[in-house]
């Protein structure tokens, strides 16, 4: 506040005896008002700062009250403690049952061997029928039992008692993990990132992924046909399963989709996908392979704290639980046909299974992630399920989830580009990596697909890089073109401007304009622009684009004019081929 000379209007009154200015509001006031302003200023600084203050101070001193947690975060530690002496005190029991059990066998084993040596001395005696070969004879039976005795009791016994305290980290049974932000970046890089390939620093379409203790990576390099391995901090992967070109022989792989650590058995749980089984690669030498689950269409597959496959079946739109060894397992998720009730799936991608055995499934082309409690008959929706889209109560085709000890849901929403977190309970999650964008920034991410946690909370996200087949290609002439981009500047038009397919939402937008679809034909009606590519039509292996094609597939080179195009799923190396065959090389006839 300050004195004013001036003759100003005052801003309450409105007279000309203003001499006090507001440095704050910047207006005059006369003396009365000003006093009155003043005031106001106090009563407004105790009710809106002070009061604020202690409200915090207030909430500060509460946090040291265990009761103040409206979860009950307290009482679920208690829980687990209680949960987990339980099982200890089970463990313990068994142990000492199995070790009477033990202790008994070798009684009776020892036993049995010592009768016919002690009817012998009883027969001996009483006939005082004995020679000096008979006494070393007899010693040595009674001498060798009687070091088998000791063997087990100071030996075998011992070693038959495993306690694994050594190898637990029991601090990390249970522990505290303080939340980094709500909304995270990309660190680094720790596998591939070298462009698509088959070298050892490199990937090519990858899907699944695990973490052991180590932090060590193990990927379905899937196009390669290959589990592969990335210690902390490599620069290089090593090959672990398959590798040996696509095919089903043994040591041979056929588009992996997922892998997971079977630590009990030293080895790898393997999605062989496109050879329709489960395959159990050992890690000792990666050596022996052998399929234990056949004819299933194994999208993702993980393994819970008793043992149990739960494999996802995205052909029969199904989750099934599987017990080793045996082949037919149980329907836990799904597994009512293709839909979009709550006890159905349609196309599910991944699994999750969580410490009370509850099932998560990524129901990819529902948009959703559903959550199945052990032996219900239906699921519930955890995330998304308010159909394709990117506001934060949709999601567009999820695949990798996985789930923290709060019951909070992360799942790559790949179509988004993003990777969302949505809290127990929660009606729309929230943004945890990716700007809804593609891209391949710190805060950017391109489809991704592959989720992981470690054991200190890192979330690892397997995502794609690099040049891309496009969905479709469109000719458009200058007005079909001049009304698609008047479509996107209207704000009253329908036409989507994010999530969805973009060929599909390409050709809707085009068609609510009134842009007529034509066909691309030569005069010998052959096709400039073909769907996939040329080797793949030739041979008739165009699944599932056999629709898009006017001329019959495996009708060779009549099928395409001889200036046709080509780039639906060709490879990139594939498409630099055809650049300089179509417009660097130029046939001369040569005359021999």
């Amino acid at each position: 506040m300050e004195t004013s000379t001036d003759s100003s209007l005052c801003l309450t009154c409105n007279k000309h005896s203003a001499k006090y200015y507001c440095t704050g509001c910047k207006k005059y006031f006369c003396p009365k008002d000003f006093r009155q302003h003043e005031q106001q200023l106090a009563i407004k600084f105790d009710d809106e700062i002070i009061r604020s203050h202690d409200e915090l101070l207030d909430q500060i001193h509460k946090l040291d009250e265990s009761n103040h947690f409206s979860l009950d975060i307290f009482g679920r530690i208690e829980q687990w403690k209680k949960t987990t002496i339980s099982k200890v005190e089970k463990a313990a029991e068994k142990a000492q049952h199995e070790l009477s059990k033990l202790i008994d066998e070798q009684k009776i084993a020892i036993t049995k061997q010592l009768e016919p040596i002690t009817q012998e001395i009883r027969s001996r005696r009483e006939e005082e029928n004995f020679v000096e070969n008979d006494i070393d004879r007899l010693r040595r039976k009674i001498n060798a039992l009687d070091q088998t005795l000791k063997q087990f009791v100071r030996n075998d016994l011992t070693k038959s008692i495993i306690i694994n305290n050594d190898q637990m980290n029991w601090n990390r049974l249970i522990y505290i993990r303080g939340m980094k932000g709500e909304k995270q970046n990309c660190d680094v890089t720790v596998a591939g990132g070298n462009g698509e390939g088959n070298a050892m620093n490199q990937l090519k379409t990858p899907w699944g992924l695990c973490v052991d203790d180590e932090q060590t990576v193990y990927i379905a390099d899937c196009s390669n046909h290959r589990i592969i391995e990335w210690k902390y901090g490599a620069t290089a992967g090593e090959v672990m399963a398959g590798g040996n070109e696509q095919g089903n022989r043994p040591k041979q792989l056929n588009s992996p989709r997922d892998v997971k650590i079977d630590k009990e058995r030293n080895s790898f749980i393997i999605c062989d996908y496109n050879n329709e089984r489960i395959i159990r690669w050992s890690r000792q030498n990666g050596a022996n392979d052998e399929t234990i689950i056949s004819n299933v269409r194994c999208h993702g597959v993980t393994m819970d704290d008793r043992g149990f496959l739960y494999v996802v079946d995205e052909d029969e739109h199904e989750v099934r639980r599987y017990r080793i060894g045996e082949n037919q397992g149980t329907v836990v998720a799904g597994g009512n046909g293709q839909g979009n009730d709550l006890n159905q799936l349609f196309n599910p991608t991944y699994v999750f299974v969580d410490q009370d055995h509850s099932v998560f499934v990524s129901d990819t082309n529902n948009h959703r992630v559903m959550k199945w409690r052990e032996g219900a008959k239906q699921g519930i929706v955890v995330a998304g399920g308010q159909g394709q889209g990117s506001n934060l109560t949709q999601l567009s085709y999820p695949y990798g989830i996985v789930v923290d000890q709060l019951g909070t849901v992360y799942v790559a929403d790949c179509l988004n580009n993003r990777i969302m977190r949505w809290f127990e309970g929660g009606i729309h999650g929230s943004i945890f990596v990716g700007e809804n964008v593609a891209g391949t920034q710190q805060k950017e991410l391109y489809g991704p697909v592959g989720l992981s946690l470690d054991r200190e909370g890192n979330l690892y996200v397997i995502v794609d890089k690099g040049y891309h087949s496009g969905g479709a290609s469109y000719v458009l002439s200058r007005e079909s073109l001049r009304r698609f981009y008047a479509a996107h500047k209207d704000p009253k038009s329908k036409c989507r401007k994010d999530g969805g397919s973009e060929d599909i939402e390409i050709a809707s937008c085009l068609r609510m304009n009134g842009v007529l679809q034509g066909k691309s034909l030569d005069k010998q009606n052959r096709e400039l622009f073909h769907p996939s590519s040329f080797i793949n039509h030739f041979r008739g292996t165009v699944v599932g684009l056999e629709g898009y094609a006017e001329n019959p597939v495996g009708t060779r080179y009549n099928c395409c004019g001889d200036k046709s195009i080509s780039f639906h799923y060709v490879n990139p190396d594939e498409q630099y081929f055809m650049n300089f065959l179509l417009y660097r090389a130029h046939p001369k006839r040569c005359q021999l």
